[in-house]
């Protein structure tokens, strides 16, 4: 699940355009659009990681994953 402004949304469901959650170099939580949706195909020995930050939030993630250099 995704935090938006308007409730979580389901990762399948998000599209160009809709407004997520995130943070600002300063750590402040902002409102900001989706630009790029992307997939990959995965296989069968996927494997899924599980972070915990230093402020408890949590994240799932493929090692690998694509973020914003």
């Amino acid at each position: 699940m995704i935090d938006t402004p308007n409730g979580e949304v389901n990762v399948k469901d998000l599209k160009i355009g809709m407004r997520v959650w995130s943070v600002n170099k300063n750590g402040e939580k902002i409102a900001v659009r989706i630009l790029n949706l992307s997939s990959t195909p995965t296989s069968k020995d996927h494997i899924v990681v599980h972070l915990v930050l230093a402020d408890g939030r949590e994240v799932f993630a493929s090692p690998d994953h694509p973020t914003i250099n």
